[in-house]
């Protein structure tokens, strides 16, 4: 896991390296524009709604990822627990980035009815082969 988070950050230096290679000239934008100030590379990997985050506690050091092959793509697995004495119904979706950190698919949101204190894992695979990053995003349902 911690090996995927430093690749995960290093793919994204690397885009920020190359978007201001690239030709992205500051003096460019939009008057009134401000910069992120949160670098992409601090981004989390899974984010909770903060309405939940009290309710949900994520086991970082059990995710799993299969990584993508020539013929099969990304699948992704994150244990997630309830730490609510009641049950409670969220959504999760998963955005998959290619080498480079750009977007190459979601999954959709995904619903799920969490019971109390009990662990779900919320799995995606990617939509394609070309995956090489995840996040995940876990909101109340809508």
């Amino acid at each position: 896991m911690i090996a995927m988070l430093k690749n995960l950050a290093l793919g994204a230096m690397t885009l920020s390296v190359a978007v201001s290679a690239g030709g992205c000239d500051p003096q460019r934008r939009t008057p009134g524009v401000r910069e992120d100030p949160q670098p992409t590379g601090s981004y989390p990997i899974v984010a909770v709604e903060p309405g939940l985050q009290r309710y949900l506690g994520v086991d970082s050091e059990r995710v799993v990822v299969d990584p993508a092959t020539e013929s099969v793509p990304m699948k992704v697995s994150v244990p997630v627990r309830s730490l609510a004495d009641n049950q409670m119904a969220v959504q999760y979706e998963f955005t998959w980035f290619d080498d480079k950190g750009r977007e190459v698919g979601r999954s959709g949101w995904l619903f799920v009815m969490l019971e109390p204190r009990v662990q779900r894992h919320f799995s995606a695979n990617s939509v394609t082969t070309r995956a090489r990053g995840w996040r995940m995003e876990v909101r109340s349902a809508r």
